[in-house]
């Protein structure tokens, strides 16, 4: 009974622990699960994010038709009459009609950038003339397209929605601008954006490489658009992407 005792007093007094090798391994293993799961709950977040830029570019889009159809189908009064405006720009009347029609103004920026986010309230109230947006409109008259000629041969600026090739000819792209330089190098975010304030690509990616954009055409679809598959189209204080 003595020897039963003893091994029964030693088996109850242990406690059952990692050693230092299990523990390494353990925290290793987490690691590298941590490793593989992170990007693709990036890339996750980010085809939400893409989803939801596309439909508010497709909001806008009616609204913005809406408003030519009491126009005579015109774009052009969309957009601010100050030749130097910037394709972000949308005209005061126009920016405060369409949210007396109920559009909220996130429905203006694009939920990728978390910069727009900081600076929504500043852009859209820059000026009396006019408000930036998180999106490029690529509408104007005969004197705009020659102030800030588009390069592509499906790229004008829109003027009617009676336009020829509707399904071809994009309304509204995502932000995508780099600074002027080589394209392996350009810089995709800057500390001089349209209202005096840091501003950055939307969809911006690894390494601050843009993922690419959402692009609505004028027959009110929308569809992604790979960074590789992009061109510079416009070029004047930035280069613009799309």
């Amino acid at each position: 009974m003595a020897t039963a005792k003893s091994y029964w007093g030693i088996g109850m007094g242990r406690r059952a622990a990692f050693t230092l090798i299990e523990l390494l391994v353990v925290i290793a293993v987490v690691a590298v699960l941590m490793a593989i799961l992170l990007p693709a709950l990036r890339i996750c977040r980010e085809q939400g994010r893409r989803a939801a830029c596309g439909s508010r570019i497709h909001q806008q889009y009616l609204g913005i038709v809406s408003l030519a159809q009491d126009n005579d189908n015109q774009l052009i009064q969309i957009i601010p009459a100050r030749d130097w405006a910037f394709p972000c720009d949308l005209a005061a009347e126009t920016a405060n009609a369409l949210t007396r029609a109920g559009f909220g103004r996130d429905v203006f920026f694009c939920p990728s950038n978390p910069l727009q986010s900081v600076y929504r309230e500043q852009m859209w109230e820059y000026t009396d003339d006019f408000a930036h947006c998180g999106y490029w409109y690529l509408i104007g008259s005969a004197e705009r397209e020659q102030q800030f000629g588009l390069k592509g041969l499906d790229n004008h600026w829109v003027r009617s929605l009676h336009d020829k090739g509707g399904g071809t000819v994009e309304l509204i792209v995502d932000q995508t601008f780099s600074e002027p330089g080589p394209g392996e190098k350009a810089v995709f975010d800057t500390d001089h954006g349209a209202v005096n304030t840091r501003d950055q690509t939307n969809h911006m990616g690894y390494q601050h490489r843009p993922y690419g954009g959402n692009v609505g055409f004028l027959d009110g679809h929308v569809r992604w658009r790979r960074f590789e598959d992009m061109d510079i189209r416009l070029q004047n204080v930035h280069d613009y992407w799309w």
